[in-house]
This record gives C-alpha cells, sequence and structure tokens, in this order.
C-alpha cells in the first residue's frame, strides 16, 4: 500500500497539488486504481 498523507492542495502561490507533483508521479506510476478519502472541517468549526 502506497499512501500520502497531505494537509492542504496548494500552497500559497503555487497550483492545485503542485508542491506533491514529482512525489506524486513517483509514488503512483504503473498504479492503475486509487482511493481518495477526503477528509475537512469547515472553516467555522475550527476558527
Amino acid at each position: 500500500m502506497n499512501i500520502i498523507l497531505a494537509s492542504t492542495s496548494t500552497l500559497f502561490g503555487g497550483e492545485y497539488l503542485e508542491y506533491l507533483r514529482e512525489e506524486l508521479i513517483q509514488l503512483y506510476n504503473g498504479i492503475d486504481e486509487i482511493i481518495f478519502v477526503p477528509f475537512a472541517k469547515t472553516w467555522g468549526n475550527f476558527s
């Protein structure tokens, strides 16, 4: 099993998942199926 746990999708001024691009390419090279499990609270619950 391969996993990447990321706490954000973008860094300031960057594109979506740009900062993880190389790691994602290497980790999932040759993989034809993935599972995405989103987890986030709405802003009002923790601000």
